[in-house]
């Protein structure tokens, strides 16, 4: 059994000196009795500088030591890197590093409301989505207004704002 998780994104941006630190990390955690049991790949830039912009799991379920090899790094990986995975039943959340830990954060997804369309002039409408927040979207068509201007936008977005047909 297991529960199966993929990687969805990452941000890892780690340069020199501090990716050569987080290489030796790595491979202190990774290999034992002369042998590698890795479940991230680390990835280089490609440019020669050795700089690491890259972790790809090569896993395919949790539980097998992924979250103890980014413990492993953790002390030599810049503030704001992340690895994101979603799980086989939707849920999502990253593996962050901060001041040397490493940091589950989880995620809730909402979903909105329908939204409400506005018909804010020619060639031009809006969308309010309630309850939470408003939010304009601006949808230009050039086909029925040959001389859309910055004031018309301006304007619409004003009316949008303000809940204006």
């Amino acid at each position: 059994m297991g529960y199966y998780i993929h990687q969805v994104d990452a941000y890892i941006d780690v340069r020199q000196p501090q990716a050569d630190e987080v290489r030796r990390l790595h491979t202190a955690h990774v290999t034992k009795d002369g042998h590698r049991d890795a479940h991230f790949d680390i990835e280089e830039d490609g440019y020669g500088k050795r700089d690491i912009t890259g972790l790809n799991f090569l896993g395919q379920k949790s539980g097998h030591g992924e979250e103890e090899e980014l413990r492993a790094i953790a002390p030599a990986m810049p503030d704001g890197n992340y690895v994101e995975f979603q799980g086989e039943d939707g849920e999502r959340w990253r593996w962050a590093f901060h001041k040397g830990k490493l940091v589950e954060l989880t995620s809730k997804l909402e979903w909105a409301e329908l939204p409400t369309a506005l018909e804010t002039g020619p060639g031009i409408q809006g969308e309010v989505v309630e309850p939470r927040r408003r939010v304009a979207v601006v949808v230009f068509d050039t086909r029925d207004s040959d001389d859309l201007d910055g004031e018309a936008v301006l304007d619409a977005l004003a009316r949008v704002q303000r809940g204006e047909n």
